[in-house]
């Protein structure tokens, strides 16, 4: 799960160290807002530059200017929105819930009475009393928390997905306006047919570094059961749709995918093993725990160590065995396939759009007598090449 939350490194801790903050609530709320904060500055400067510069160079006049103004900055803005909040999404998601995950402890051994700390900082205090009140400190906390996640792990996917459906028909028919080329960053890598790919995975990011953990701990297993099933039925789809224009990057989203389900597989074994060493020490506690009987099944021994390794070893056997078998695939193919057209500066085949009012990208000129069928030849002779 922590390979998802690559951004990490860009965090607000940088910047704004936990000891510098006064609090648990401070920090998450600097986590939550520093981005934005981040693209308004941004977007401020671009428009005061701007503003200044339209106003010197053609002299219009203030209304006029700040009409002009605001329209360039908003398409400014937004692919810098995608850009940053695409690179801070999953871990301001995680640090949002793991403000609504507790840990138990056991207050009183007469009456089985518990109180429950915040499990991503014990040094916040109690969050839940021994009687189930919830402290006023964390209630503030708890209530940012449901708050922001309208902000984050519900709110980019949706603004995603809202952006992509608007600018559909330029995507589709390869008529490039405005808004189209400002989402240019969510769909630009995949193919037409999937310009929609990038909320989705970002929603699945999202369940396995953030909803599972809303999951109640009284059903440990469930949490890395619903994240194998994800990853793998992601895993099977990612590789039969293939949605990626290169075929790198689909072999790279196959092995990420892959290497998460197997990731999590381990994890569930593990988990069953612990959680069947603990049943079997509540059932008899005076006797002498070896481990468990459970584990002892899998012919790994009786601790949850030997199953580790053993998954670790196989997933790193079948993730190279898949990725060698993939490259010699991509190999094999480019070599069939027939020379085409590639872009000097990206090193691929160009996109062809069409601006508005535009029917056709080339218009090759001849005398229909004695020239259609050598126009016809070159006009095959360009398809094959793109």
């Amino acid at each position: 799960v922590k390979v998802l939350e690559w951004p990490n490194i860009i965090s607000a801790d940088i910047f704004v160290p936990p000891a510098c903050t006064n609090g648990y609530q401070t920090q998450l709320l600097v986590n939550s807002f520093w981005p934005w904060a981040l693209i308004f500055l941004m977007a401020a400067i671009y428009a005061l530059h701007a503003y200044a510069s339209r106003v010197r160079s053609q002299r219009l006049g203030c209304a006029v200017a700040l009409r002009s103004v605001c329209s360039q900055t908003s398409l400014f803005a937004l692919p810098l929105t995608l850009v940053v909040t695409f690179c801070v999404v999953t871990s301001s998601a995680s640090r949002i819930f793991r403000t609504l995950q507790l840990d138990s402890f056991e207050y009183d051994d007469g009456t089985g009475e518990n109180v429950q700390y915040l499990h991503d900082d014990y040094s916040f205090g109690i969050a839940v009393k021994h009687d189930g009140d919830i402290t006023d400190a964390y209630g503030r906390t708890r209530a940012w928390a449901l708050g922001l996640i309208a902000l984050w792990p519900a709110g980019i996917p949706v603004l995603y997905a809202t952006l992509l459906a608007i600018a559909k028909r330029a995507i589709k028919h390869h008529e490039p306006d405005a808004l189209s080329r400002a989402t240019h960053f969510l769909w630009t890598d995949y193919r037409l047919a999937f310009f929609w790919w990038e909320p989705v995975d970002l929603l699945r990011r999202l369940t396995l570094t953030g909803f599972v953990l809303l999951i109640s701990e009284e059903h440990v297993l469930l949490r890395p059961l619903i994240a194998l099933l994800v990853s793998l039925g992601w895993f099977v789809g990612q590789w039969a749709l293939k949605p990626f224009k290169q075929p790198v990057d689909n072999l790279l989203a196959a092995v990420a995918n892959m290497a998460l389900t197997l990731i999590f597989l381990g994890v569930l074994l593990v988990k069953n093993c612990q959680v069947s060493a603990k049943v079997e020490e509540s059932i008899a506690p005076l006797r002498k725990s070896t481990g468990s009987e459970v584990c002892e099944y899998y012919g790994f021994g009786s601790s949850a160590d030997g199953i580790f390794l053993f998954v670790l070893i196989f997933s790193m056997v079948t993730v190279l065995g898949f990725v060698a078998f993939s490259l010699f695939e991509l190999v094999r193919r480019s070599k069939l396939v027939a020379s085409i057209l590639l872009l000097r500066a990206t090193g691929k085949p160009p996109e062809l759009f069409l601006n508005s009012h535009t029917l056709w990208h080339l218009f090759l000129s001849h005398i229909w007598l004695t020239g259609q069928d050598q126009v016809a030849v070159i006009k095959r002779q360009m398809q094959l090449c793109l």
